[in-house]
């Protein structure tokens, strides 16, 4: 009788375990699955750093530019 018991103690816990297992690759697919979709800034610097590094020089020459601008506005008014 108790080996019946240990064997379905066995068996539950087996159980348990592969669906923990299943629930954790299902849980590491949809954050693949997520990355894939919506790639962050460390993906897309390895993917493309020139482009990245391309667009922020860029973005910075254009703030210049505008923050130039408003200087001299500011200082005509003045």
């Amino acid at each position: 009788m108790s080996e019946t018991l240990e064997r379905e103690e066995r068996e539950q816990l087996e159980e348990r375990e592969q669906l923990e297992e299943r629930e954790q690759l299902e849980q590491l697919e949809q954050r693949e699955g997520a990355e894939r979709r919506t790639p962050g800034p460390a993906r897309a610097m390895r993917q493309r750093p020139v482009a990245l590094v391309g667009g922020a020089a860029l973005a910075g020459f254009a703030v210049g530019r505008l923050a130039k601008a408003g200087r001299r506005q500011w200082a005509e008014r003045r």
